[in-house]
């Protein structure tokens, strides 16, 4: 196929409900891209870390 691969998250609603009845796309396939993608932006985010530090600290008193 030509052209550059776009990648499932990248669809919108529509397109990914269009390449799911066509078969081109597995609901799988889908769910696993914007959980890899959701992962890459949270883990490149310098609050993440911070957030990571300050739970550790704190959050199994903020917990209970």
């Amino acid at each position: 196929s030509g052209g550059t691969m776009v990648q499932p998250f990248e669809l919108t609603v529509t397109q990914a409900a269009s390449e799911i009845r066509a078969g081109r796309l597995s609901p799988v396939e889908l769910l696993q891209s914007l959980l890899d993608r959701i992962d890459a932006l949270i883990f490149a985010s310098p609050w993440f870390y911070h957030f990571v530090l300050w739970f550790t600290a704190h959050g199994s008193n903020a917990a209970s």
